[in-house]
């Protein structure tokens, strides 16, 4: 079995990535505001986001970090909160309550659909348009 430190090496990776996920998540839909190719990315990044929720009923990301804590010896209770929360308790001294984080996923969620939903709907209605017009 490798040693605690290589799954501190690890799980830092993790955490890592999973930052880097949620800022995509997050800037993505200013993003998708704007520039309109982003917005099938943008749809298929949240919607895998959610999938994995619901498959795994939490994050998998925050439970990977959970069990590389175990193994490496260290303490993953905190994460029960969820990893935003954790981390942002961690480094600023207060995270925002879990309704607020809800809201937030909810926001990103809905934004990204309507968007996703707009650009679908150019792509597909333009042409049909193109041709009632002639």
């Amino acid at each position: 079995m490798p040693n605690a430190e290589f799954f501190h090496v690890i799980r830092n990776i993790v955490i890592g990535f999973h930052l880097t996920w949620v800022i995509i998540l997050i800037l993505g839909c200013a993003v998708a505001l704007w520039a309109k190719r982003w917005r099938p990315f943008q749809a298929v990044i949240v919607a895998s986001t959610l999938a994995s929720w619901g498959l795994f009923r939490a994050c998998p990301l925050t439970m990977l970090e959970e069990n590389l804590a175990r193994w490496g010896g260290g303490n993953a209770a905190g994460l029960k909160h969820g990893f935003l929360a954790h981390y942002l308790a961690q480094w600023f001294g207060a995270s925002p309550p879990a309704m607020v984080m809800g809201v937030g996923t909810a926001l990103i969620a809905i934004l990204t659909a309507t968007l996703f939903a707009l650009w679908l709907a150019e792509k597909t209605l333009r042409p049909v348009l193109a041709k009632i017009g002639k």
